[in-house]
Order: C-alpha cells, then sequence, then structure tokens
C-alpha cells in the first residue's frame, strides 16, 4: 500500500488556510448602529482594529431611501432588511469616513480614532442645532418615513 503523502500535504494545508481565514474574520469590536428612517447614526471605531457594524433596522424604519448602505472608502454596498445587518471592516488610519444611502441623500460618518479612546464603539444620532433632530436627514423625508419627495421609493 502506498502513502501519498502529496495528498496527506495538500489536505494539511488546507486545513491550516481555513483555520487562518476564520481567525482573521473574527472582529476584535462590535457596535450597534441603529438605523431610523431618514437618518443613520455616527460610529466611532479605533484604527487597525477590525470592528463589526451590526446595522439594526425595524420594519417600521426600513423605507426605499435607507435600505442600501454605500460606504466608499472600504468599498462597502450593502442592501438592508428587517433585522441585523453586519459589516465587517478594519480602518487603518484615524480619520472621518463618509457613508450613505444608494442615492447620497441620507448621510453620516465614520470616526476613526487612535487606540485607546474612550468612545470607540459609539453609534449615536447626534441632534442639531436645534436639539431635536438628527444631524444627518434625508431632505425627502418627512419625520416619520414617510417620502415627501419623488426620489425615494426604490
Amino acid at each position: 500500500m502506498k502513502k501519498s503523502y502529496g495528498m496527506i500535504a495538500i489536505v494539511a494545508l488546507l486545513l491550516v488556510t481555513l483555520s487562518i481565514s476564520v481567525l482573521a474574520t473574527e472582529p476584535e469590536a462590535t457596535v450597534v448602529a441603529v438605523v431610523q428612517a431618514a437618518s443613520y447614526p455616527v460610529i466611532t471605531l479605533e484604527a487597525g482594529k477590525e470592528a463589526t457594524i451590526n446595522f439594526q433596522v425595524t420594519q417600521e424604519n426600513l423605507n426605499g431611501c435607507n435600505n442600501e448602505i454605500i460606504i466608499p472608502d472600504f468599498a462597502i454596498d450593502q442592501r438592508l432588511a428587517v433585522g441585523d445587518n453586519f459589516v465587517t471592516i478594519k480602518p487603518e488610519k484615524t480619520g472621518t469616513y463618509a457613508y450613505m444611502c444608494w442615492m447620497g441623500m441620507i448621510r453620516s460618518t465614520i470616526h476613526v480614532v487612535e487606540a485607546g479612546s474612550e468612545t470607540v464603539g459609539v453609534a449615536e444620532l447626534l441632534p442639531n442645532a436645534a436639539g431635536d433632530q438628527p444631524a444627518f436627514v434625508c431632505p425627502m423625508m418627512s419625520g416619520d418615513g414617510s417620502s415627501v419627495g419623488s426620489c425615494c421609493g426604490r
């Protein structure tokens, strides 16, 4: 009976490769970002660490305007559904990165800060100067999430 060392080496290499890819995809942080009908939260992450953002959407808040998130700097284009929607990124540099709806009208930001910052993992809606609405609101949406223009409805 001949031993097939070549086959054993291939199987071993495959197992090592699979285990490395599983280890590399485990996030170091998870941030819950609650999506509103006409706005997305501002998110703060830590530079150099992989993070999973859970965009949570309720049936009442999901609509034709906010149902797809684009994060250009991380090549993310994610359709949203009711419930949990996970996106994993690893920002290497500090800075502010924009993300938006598929039309670019609902906008928000991901702030990437130095390691050890106390604000890491925060996802919040920021009030405007009057303190009564989020900072980034689609101009074609009313406060209850219904469309007041013709661009939404995809």
